[in-house]
Order: C-alpha cells, then structure tokens, then sequence
C-alpha cells in the first residue's frame, strides 16, 4: 500500500504547484539495498554535510549526495549511441545515470547477437534489435561497380544493382557525368565515378593494335593486299 502525504502550506506569493510525495512499504528496503535514488526535493543529511559520513548509512532517510559529482541525465549520456538492453527488458538498475538511451528508438539499437551466430532470429519481426545481413557487411566489389566482375555470384565482396539512367537509355542525357538519375554505362559504373575514362582508352586501344598486328601478319594496307603477304607465298609454294 501506499500512502500520499501533501504539503499546502505555501510562502506569500509562491505560484509553484506542490506535487504529492509517495511512500510505499517496499521503498525502506530499495533504499537500503541501493536500489533506488532519492529525489532532490529530500532534504540532505546534516552529517553525512558535515562530516563527511553518516551512522545511519543507507538507513538514512535523507540525501548522501557525492562532493563534485556533476549531475548526470539523460541528455549527458558517455554512449549514447545505443539503446540499453536491460532498458528494453525493463531490467535496467541504473535509471539516469545509465549510459545508454532509454529510449526507443529503431536507428540507434544494438544487433542482435543470436541472429549474428545463427543466421536467424526466433522472434523474427518482433524482435527488438537490428538484424544485420551478412552481405550489408561485405565490401562493394570494385569490378562490378565498374560494368562486370568475372567471378559472378561466386565473388567474396558485395554486388549492388544501380538503377540505370532513363535518359541515357533514351539515348542523351543532359547532365553527363554529374547526372544523379542513374548509371551511365559508358562511363563504367556510378555517374561521375572515376576510374571509367581510362578504361574506357584501354578498350579503344586494344582493337586498333589488333588491326595493327593483323596487317602485319596478312599484308593487308588500306584494305587491299599487298604483294608481300603470307597468301601470296602459299600460292607460290604450289
């Protein structure tokens, strides 16, 4: 049971509301155990101020507030970058002084670790942590990025389709390689990426030294055949 004890006495001219006080029978044995903290409207023990220490130790009824101890709340946290997980079950002890939110918030949950050593969640959509893919984890794959990656599905980094760019299918895009509509082929991957111009050289050069070799080899020279060639020596030979 609880008891509520109400002050109406109030100084000439003070507005502030005065709030109920509640006592219940369990909150002796919270505060002897150091389970609960004490507000600050409890006045502070007078000698635990002035000495230091009080006989009563955790008996006492009034504050045994910490000398230079900063006051600490939720919005001073030291990692707040993720939620508490005793906060989610209802577990957590350390209420304000926690150093993790105490808040619900999707973005900033800690990964769930039976998902992370099995491969799957017994609570599924419900459960209350991230589930992190094993794929999210890997690398993007440079080659595949870049227009092709030889390895296919048995590649060990990542492949992530890219939306090919409407216009440039339609045959021009206006914004050329600063375009943010999709992927141009050409230029070898995401738009504006480098890395695509060279390659791009690499593969204009590559036919015209195999048109080079091949006249070499045939004799061929402004696409008629020259008198030397290896033709005309098999006709000779018979």
């Amino acid at each position: 049971m609880a008891s509520v004890a109400t002050d109406t006495t109030t100084a000439a001219g003070d507005t502030k509301p005065i709030y109920p006080t509640y006592t219940f029978s369990f909150t002796p044995f919270l505060r002897t155990n150091g389970l609960a903290t004490l507000a600050s409207t409890v006045p502070v023990c007078p000698d635990y101020a002035s000495n230091g220490h009080c006989p009563r130790g955790r008996r006492c009824p009034d504050r045994h507030p910490t000398p230079g101890e900063p006051p600490q709340h939720h919005y001073g946290r030291n990692n707040d970058n993720y939620v508490c997980k005793h906060w989610l079950k209802g577990l957590c002890k350390k209420g304000d002084t926690c150093d993790y939110l105490h808040e619900y918030n999707l973005r900033k949950m800690s990964e769930c670790q039976f998902f992370n050593q099995n491969g799957y969640c017994q609570n599924g959509d419900e459960c209350l942590y991230v589930h992190v893919k094993e794929d999210s984890k890997l690398p993007l794959c440079e080659d595949y990025n870049r227009g092709f990656c030889e390895k296919g599905p048995r590649c060990g980094k990542r492949h992530v389709r890219r939306r090919l760019c409407e216009f440039y299918l339609a045959g021009f895009c206006p914004d050329g390689k600063e375009c943010k509509h999709g992927v141009h082929l050409k230029s070898g991957g995401a738009a504006g990426e480098k890395g695509g111009e060279p390659q791009r050289r690499e593969r204009m050069v590559e036919p015209e030294k195999k048109e080079d070799e091949s006249r070499k080899e045939f004799g061929w020279k402004g696409g008629r055949a020259a008198k030397g060639g290896r033709w005309r020596n098999k006709r000779e030979r018979r």
